[in-house]
């Protein structure tokens, strides 16, 4: 694996005196390629979860973007074997379509279930995604409910 390190302004290496942000590139591979938090580009860390969602983690790559990003130290950021964000690491995720918290949680009933396309990162409540698929009362929309939380997929 080549690690390859990523130039960073004079001015933010002097801020903070901890050294150059390494980033593996072989990461950013189908993850976000935007901030999560402000929707902007430039330095990001990628969540190795689920999500696939990736963040501004220092304040220095979110100044630009005025973004609040994950405040960490780039020694941190350098020190982490694998980024997982607080969702991912807790097993709780917004729903894509009404924006509630559920648990993912496979291991105890999970409310949200994540989308199978393998580049989308989004989950859903089985009630939401059939909505979405099945809008007003088409009876498909009940069934499809139920086989996304028995199955817990769908398509």
């Amino acid at each position: 694996e080549e690690e390859e390190e990523l130039e960073l302004e004079e001015e933010n290496d002097k801020s903070d005196g901890e050294g150059e942000l390494i980033v593996d590139e072989e990461q950013n591979i189908g993850y976000d390629t935007v901030c999560a938090i402000c929707d902007n580009g430039g330095e990001i860390l990628p969540c190795e979860g689920r999500c696939l969602r990736s963040f501004h983690a220092t304040i220095e790559a979110g100044r630009d973007s005025l973004c609040d990003s994950l405040g960490y130290t780039i020694t941190q950021v350098n020190a982490f074997p694998n980024f997982y964000c607080e969702n991912c690491k807790h097993k709780k995720h917004q729903c894509f379509a009404c924006g509630r918290l559920g648990s993912s949680d496979e291991s105890s009933n999970p409310e949200v279930f994540p989308c199978v396309t393998a580049n989308c990162g989004h989950y859903y409540h089985p009630k939401c995604v059939a909505r979405l698929l099945y809008p007003g009362t088409d009876p498909k929309q009940e069934a499809m409910r139920k086989n996304i939380a028995t199955e817990k997929t769908f398509v």
